[in-house]
């Protein structure tokens, strides 16, 4: 509750302000020409406004043409279409697979030497026996006379053979190569002899055409474009065979089976 001496000066304070505030107005109402301007109140007032839509005049496409025209002459520019670019179109890099082929080098036997010998291929005849094939040269006999007979009743008898050379029909096939002991590799089928470094002499011929025979026996063919091995050779038609690279230095590199001496 409020005691007696607080509720006197709540009332003083009150009364001293309204004595100020009163005091305040009669100054202001004293002196209009005061720095500080009375707020005065003005009544509100509605204004009505108005909008203007401005519709160019058309024009034709002649019309815009012509004035785009003369707008371009007066300033001189010239407008030109944009250029096209061109699409770059990334280039494909195409790996080729290129296969390495493997070069061959002849093996040469420690004791390799050129064939100096003579040979005489004329009159020379090739047969196959039940495991050799045979290259031989027939002589005349001159027949002996048979006592108690005359010349005209003389026995004739077999001509006799000069085998020059006999080749294995069915040769050994080895893993572990021969070397080459001479220039000559084989024998050709007219009875010549055929030296490892006419490549370019029989690779006119076809992988069907049989060129001769190697001296270890297996066959000797033209050109082919098969794989061949180390030696030369290849087992693809069933049955091993040297086959004639005319690009290549030698005919053979080496031999399949055990090579005959001449």
């Amino acid at each position: 509750m409020f005691r007696t001496r607080d509720f006197v000066l709540l009332f003083v304070t009150i009364v001293f302000l309204v004595m100020a505030i009163g005091a305040t107005f009669i100054n202001s109402y004293r002196n209009p020409n005061s720095e500080e301007t009375p707020l005065k109140f003005v009544e509100s007032q509605d204004v009505e406004y108005s909008a203007e839509t401005y519709s160019p005049k058309p024009l034709s496409r002649d019309a815009n043409l012509a004035e785009m025209r003369s707008k371009i002459a007066a300033s001189d520019l010239t407008i030109a279409a944009p250029a096209k670019e061109e699409e770059v179109v990334p280039e494909e890099v195409m790996e080729e697979e290129v296969e390495q082929e493997t070069k061959f080098i002849a093996q040469k036997c420690s004791n390799y030497n050129p064939f100096l010998g003579t040979w005489n291929s004329s009159d020379l005849k090739s047969e196959v026996t039940n495991t050799s094939r045979i290259f031989y040269r027939e002589l005349a006999v001159v027949p002996k006379p048979v006592i108690g007979t005359t010349s005209t009743e003389q026995i004739p008898s077999e001509p006799s053979r000069d085998i020059v050379v006999q080749l294995p029909l069915f040769p050994l096939f080895k893993t572990n190569v021969s070397c080459l002991p001479s220039d000559v590799v084989g024998i050709a089928q007219d009875g010549s002899l055929i030296r490892n470094s006419e490549s370019g002499l029989y690779g006119v011929f076809g992988s069907e055409t049989l060129v001769g025979y190697a001296l270890d026996g297996y066959p000797i063919y033209g050109s082919s474009s098969e794989k061949l091995d180390e030696c030369g050779g290849s087992s693809s038609t069933g049955s091993y065979a040297y086959y004639v690279t005319p690009q290549a230095e030698h005919i053979l590199n080496c031999f399949r089976a055990n090579p005959l001496s001449l």
